[in-house]
């Protein structure tokens, strides 16, 4: 698939299991994608990868309290694959499956929008079990105007 052949470059991150750490995750995988992407995509790749963060941190049913995020950062031309593996002994959580239309999403509240977000803000996307740790992978695509 367009999305599977060899990327230009692969960074791998790591993020200790705390809501504290999301933000500086965030400003430390931006500048890997700055000049492959888009603007409005930058802005939907932010949101999505904040929310999925967001999600492990406070709802991944993980046996130790410190299970660390790994994440892969693979970049092509004009594409990014990012993979997003939940802290180890987290039980699987497939968002396909749960996920709620935003339009279905209470106005007045508080949560339930960031499964909608992630799914209306990447490309594509998919979910499964590897190296026996449940991995959610986001495609997004972007040529810069020149």
């Amino acid at each position: 698939a367009i999305y599977e052949r060899a990327p230009v470059k692969r960074q791998n991150f790591y993020m200790e299991n705390c809501i504290d750490n999301i933000d500086a995750m965030i400003l430390e995988i931006k500048p890997w994608v700055a000049d492959i992407l888009a603007e409005n995509t930058k802005i939907r790749f932010e949101i999505a990868i904040s929310e999925v963060l967001s999600n492990l941190v406070l709802h991944a049913h993980n046996y130790t309290q410190d299970g660390g995020i790994d994440i892969r950062l693979d970049i092509a031309l004009d594409k990014v694959k990012i993979d997003i593996f939940d802290p180890e002994g987290a039980s699987p959580f497939d968002l396909r499956t749960h996920v709620k239309k935003l339009s279905q999403v209470d106005p007045m509240a508080e949560s339930g929008r960031g499964l909608g977000l992630i799914m209306e803000c990447a490309d594509d996307l998919n979910y499964g079990i590897s190296a026996g740790r449940n991995r959610l992978r986001l495609y997004f695509t972007s040529k810069i105007q020149t």
